[in-house]
């Protein structure tokens, strides 16, 4: 299952699972617009690092004028230097290094060098964190949550499609592709540990507590051996089920399944078969049928009979079977399958019988587990050698499946109990709007959707016993292996649950059941649409930007970008040594020595006027052209032959005759 872009919502959002909204403001774009946004804050950042040591710089030579502005220790003088001559953080200690190491047997060439050494190296550090920094407030990783923007919202309504007709049967096979579909995520998700594909859902795995010894969810009669309890504790919308909401908003819903085997004896019996006995293929005449008598079902078939399997099925089914009868309680219990016998019933959740038979599967060895016992033996003259069979026709799990709803904001909960009982009980409890609207759409789920029942439309598929088959041979089965069964059928409750809350947003793929889906009855649930987290998975050209990240590098960069330009108005204000230090006045105060060296040397005046001796940028009056600093001795031209150069030294300067030889 995938989520097309199409359906993403890219803009400006909060994403509350973050705690609050500053740290959850997200932008979602496409991901070639983020690299280019990544690209551009890198350059951002390393503009705003040189001009941060450019800060730390001017304010460390400032800091120094009172002990340079006079004679002072040569390494003093070279350092002011270095910090006025615009190199990077890194460069800048380097150099730093370099005059201490040729200072090094000045005994203050440490003392005066370290501290430059360091803040340089911190500033040019802090560049790297900012930097890294900037690349975190973009998230391409798989972890990556957007919104579902959907074109159509609502779940696929599921009423009256018992029978099949034109109509119901694309409505049935949607289910059945979706219940498929969360089996196999709950397989890959909660059977391995890695490389695992959860599915698109904001939290990948739902986790819960097992207690593997607890007391009978029915009359004690009926259980074989003690239950098992699974326990989803509080799960919270937002969090852990993806619905973004604000903090007040947000609700917490648990889920307690409770299993056992279920007693048989005195609670079956052999009818012939016809036509009201035949609930599982059409009669067979002289066969019989095994009729489990735990409640009258709405079938009608008779008595207390509750469901039933006949022989000739049993013997000739050369795969597993699976099936479920179940009860509601409260204002669903119109929706129920049989109505129990006392021993069964509970009010406090609501019931399900799920029966496994193993038909005409051979065990490869004896089998202790209560649900999947095999011990009669078979000969099989094919192999020449014994096989077993199953000690009853079917096994029977029983389950109890409780819940709870709780208002997050003030901690609030209705009891634990049936889903209709707690629905009712969620009206009496102060709920904002949205929480009421979270709470309807979750019971809706809940009760069509993710739940055991709607697991037995899949007969055989969710069992973990054909695992371990080999065609019609059942390979060894541990004595637990029911609770491995009910594990399993959890998680894909819990995927169910998840996918429930994605198909509501996203409303259905096939735009022919469109028009079947349930009426949105209030804002607060439309509003639901746009309120569901998904991860849409790698490569899907999809990024989240931090808004406040992004908001924090622009803000730092942008305030010391600034406070450096501003270095050269607060020089004119506290002095010209900044300036004087830069290295191009240091290149022109280097061109009129040379002037005045010329001038005394030949008596030649190219004529050089600098202004802008005060400035940031000096500049040459009427643009004339600059000679080299401090140029080359003189090479003669060669014309034709040798040439000899002859040297005539004065007190003052020397002279190079150059003759042809």
């Amino acid at each position: 299952m995938s989520i097309p872009s199409i359906e993403i919502y890219k803009g400006v959002w909060t994403d509350w699972s973050k705690g609050d909204l500053i740290m959850g403001s997200q932008l979602t774009m496409c991901s070639e617009s983020a690299g280019v946004l990544a690209a551009s804050l890198a350059l951002f950042v390393s503009i705003a690092t040189t001009h941060l040591w450019a800060l730390v710089a001017f304010g460390v030579h400032h800091s120094r004028q009172q002990r340079t502005q006079n004679r002072c220790l040569p390494i003093l003088r070279q350092q002011q230097l270095v910090l006025g001559a615009d190199l990077p953080p890194f460069s800048a200690a380097l150099r730093f290094a370099q005059l201490f190491w040729a200072n090094r047997p000045t005994v203050s060439s440490l003392r005066f060098s370290w501290h430059l050494i360091l803040v340089s190296l911190l500033c040019g550090l802090t560049g790297i964190v900012v930097g890294i920094f900037s690349s975190k407030i973009i998230d391409i990783s798989p972890k990556l949550q957007v919104l579902v923007n959907p074109l159509h919202c609502g779940f696929v309504d599921r009423n009256n499609t018992w029978m099949p007709n034109q109509t119901t049967v694309p409505i049935i096979q949607y289910y059945l592709d979706s219940l498929a579909g969360a089996t196999t995520f709950s397989k890959r998700c909660y059977n391995i540990t890695e490389g695992r594909d959860c599915g698109p859902f904001s939290d990948l795995e739902i986790n819960w507590k097992n207690n593997w010894v607890t007391d009978c969810p029915f009359n004690e009669t009926m259980c074989l051996g003690p239950a098992m309890q699974i326990d989803t504790e509080l799960m919270n919308s937002n969090t852990i089920l993806g619905i973004n909401s604000a903090p007040e908003d947000e609700v917490n819903l648990r889920k307690v399944t409770t299993c056992a085997p279920i007693n048989q004896d005195n609670y079956t019996t052999r009818v012939a078969s016809d036509a009201s006995t035949a609930t599982m293929v059409a009669h067979c005449p002289g066969d019989e049928v095994v009729m489990s008598v735990y409640g009258p079902s709405r079938r009608q078939l008779g008595d207390n009979y509750t469901t039933g399997i006949s022989e000739y099925t049993a013997n000739s089914t050369l795969t597993r079977t699976m099936w479920t009868e179940y009860y509601f309680n409260g204002q669903y219990a119109n929706f129920s399958t049989f109505t129990p016998i006392p021993e069964l019933q509970n009010l406090a959740g609501d019931g399900t019988l799920c029966f496994i038979s193993s038909n005409a599967f051979l065990f490869a060895e004896p089998c202790d587990d209560p649900v999947f016992s095999a011990h009669k033996i078979h000969w099989d003259s094919a192999n020449k050698r014994n096989f077993y069979l199953g000690d009853r026709v079917t096994g029977v799990i029983g389950c109890l499946e409780q819940y709870q709803f709780c208002d997050q904001s003030n901690h609030s909960c209705t009891r634990v109990g049936n889903l209709g009982d707690t629905k009712d009980e969620v009206r009496d409890m102060s709920l904002t709007a949205t929480q009421e609207a979270i709470i309807d759409m979750l019971i809706v789920i809940l009760g069509r959707f993710a739940n055991i029942p709607f697991i037995g439309s899949r007969v055989t598929e969710d069992l973990m016993a054909d695992q371990k088959a080999n065609g019609r041979i059942q390979l060894p089965l541990p004595s637990n292996q029911w609770q491995e069964e009910v594990q399993a059928w959890h998680g894909i409750v819990m995927k169910l649950l998840q996918l429930g809350l994605v198909e509501w947003a996203g409303g259905p793929w096939k735009t022919s059941l469109q028009t079947h889906l349930v009426p949105l009855t209030s804002p607060e649930q439309e509003a639901m649409c746009h309120n569901q987290r998904v991860r849409p998975g790698a490569n899907t050209g999809l990024a989240n930007v931090s808004i406040f990240g992004l908001s924090f590098i622009l803000a730092w960069g942008t305030l010391v970008v600034l406070t450096s330009l501003s270095i050269t108005y607060l020089a004119r204000k506290k002095g010209r040594a900044w300036i004087q230090d830069d290295v191009l006045q240091i290149q022109r105060r280097e061109y009129q020595i040379q002037e005045q060296m010329q001038i005394r040397n030949t008596g030649f005046n190219s004529g050089l006027v600098w202004t802008g001796s005060d400035l940031e940028i000096p500049s040459v009056k009427n643009n004339n052209l600059l000679p080299p600093l401090f140029p080359p001795a003189p090479v003669a031209k060669k014309t034709f032959g040798l040439v000899r150069v002859k040297k005539e030294s004065k007190a003052s300067d020397e002279k190079l005759h150059l003759e042809e030889v």
